[in-house]
């Protein structure tokens, strides 16, 4: 009996110390030869399996293509040679060269209103109308002002005629005893009253056509125009309103006329001349150019900035910027030279060290790269690469030295063109990646790379 015990408790302890060493938790069967012989030779028939650096997968077999699973897809982009310039980031912002509140020219009560909030509109256009019935009244009433001194001027001027007419008679009958010296001063008194009559009656006409001209100006006024082409922003009336001379009737934008304002630090206007080209980064669409327009001559004493006034170029202004839109402009800080260059998303890491895949007769090589200084969306390369050379861009991280590929497409600027699998890209795509790059995002050798690493 305590034997029993004795070799229970010697098979507990060894199973307990199976578990712990990794062994299997059940214990230990009784195997014969037979069973033995032929585990042994399952084991030999099986395949195995080689570690994560051999380049293969389980069965020996190469992961880039063989029977039954799916090639490796990837986009490939050029490494080129060409004018760079180092460049800065600096924020500004867009504006509006026309903008601002429309108001009123003229008092009166709102009739209605004709454009509202978001309202497109084209210079001319009717934006509100003010309640007329005065106006045109009054425009009536100075325009009969007008017709009677109008008359009056006639009436004087015929009175003066025969009056001059008279005194002539009276002049020529100076050598005869029927000359009265009296009389002729009459009438020479009387063409001077109607003379003056017809200067005074003159006068008063030219002020009622002033007036009646400026009453045709408020009724004009009374319907509120656009002064230019553009977008209503704001409202700031309703209808029945009585509204003042200067009062706010509408915010409007000319969406159409945009800039970029930017305070640059006064080290970096060096590389900045009027008609100078830079690119644009905005937030929200595709990058653009601009041409510095003016560098405002005032500095800001506190911030060592000042203000420079960019155009966008001809053709190259997105649809969707808008007014105050921030935006990231790449200002040079030196003279362009000619330098190779290669993606942002072609970088990895391994093994601390940057590299890039190059494509070649359906495999990809890896390369170890040196880097200079970042252009954009594009790193410098020192050494490693050569010109023409086709590095991966989309589905490098997990390739390996020797692996076979396929090339699905090419790789755009700004997060465009094919994913890995074959679909097309769009800028919302999560495995994307950036595919522009920054210069504040990775500058020289010791960035960041934009690719992944081991």
């Amino acid at each position: 009996m305590l034997s029993f015990i004795f070799r229970r408790s010697v098979a507990g302890t060894i199973l307990a110390l199976a578990c712990l060493t990794g062994g299997s938790s059940a214990a230990p069967a009784q195997t014969s030869p037979e069973s033995g012989a032929a585990a042994a030779d399952a084991k030999k028939d099986r395949p195995a399996v080689s570690g994560a650096g051999d380049g293969r997968a389980v069965g020996g077999a190469p992961a880039g293509g063989t029977r039954g699973e799916r090639p490796t897809f990837v986009i490939v982009e050029s490494v080129t040679l060409g004018e760079q310039v180092e460049t800065t980031p600096v924020y500004g912002r867009v504006v509006a060269r026309q903008a601002g509140v429309v108001a009123a020219r003229v008092r009166g009560a709102v009739a209605e209103i004709r454009a509202d909030v978001g309202a497109r509109v084209s210079r001319g256009d009717v934006l509100v109308e003010l309640v007329s019935d005065i106006l045109e009244n009054e425009r009536a009433l100075k325009e009969a002002e007008v017709a009677e001194f109008r008359a009056k001027i006639r009436t004087a001027e015929a009175q003066l005629a025969l009056t001059e007419q008279e005194m002539k008679r009276i002049e020529q009958l100076r050598n005869s005893a029927a000359f009265s010296a009296a009389r002729y001063e009459d009438k020479r008194r009387d063409v001077e009253r109607f003379r003056s009559t017809v200067a005074e009656s003159t006068a008063r006409l030219k002020q009622a056509e002033a007036e009646r001209n400026m009453a045709d100006i408020n009724l004009t006024n009374a319907r509120i125009l656009a002064p230019y082409d553009g977008v209503i922003t704001q409202r700031h009336t309703e209808r029945g309103a009585y509204l003042n001379i200067g009062e706010r009737v509408v915010t409007m934008t000319n969406d159409r006329w945009l800039e970029i304002e930017a305070e640059v630090p006064s080290t970096r206007l060096s590389g900045l001349v009027p008609g100078t080209r830079i690119s644009v980064d905005p937030e929200t669409s595709a990058g653009f150019d601009v041409i510095v327009r003016a560098i405002v001559p005032e500095e800001n004493q506190l911030a060592r900035t000042r203000t420079v006034r960019f155009s966008p170029s001809e053709g190259s202004r997105p649809e969707t910027l808008a007014a105050n839109q921030s935006v990231i402009l790449r200002v040079p800080t030196g003279a362009p030279r000619t330098v190779l260059t290669a993606p942002k998303d072609a970088l990895l890491q391994r093994r601390g060290s940057p590299v890039m895949f190059v494509f070649g007769d359906g495999k990809v090589q890896q390369r170890t790269v040196e880097l200079g200084e970042a252009f954009g969306n594009r790193f410098e390369i020192v050494s490693g690469l050569n010109e023409g050379d086709q590095v991966v861009t989309r589905g490098n991280e997990r390739l390996r030295p020797g692996q076979e590929v396929q090339i699905r497409g090419t790789g755009r600027r700004g997060g465009g063109g094919i994913r890995p699998d074959g679909e097309p890209r769009s800028r919302k795509d999560p495995t994307a990646g950036d595919g522009g790059g920054s210069s504040e995002a990775a500058s020289g050798p010791a960035a960041r790379p934009a690719g992944g690493g081991e």
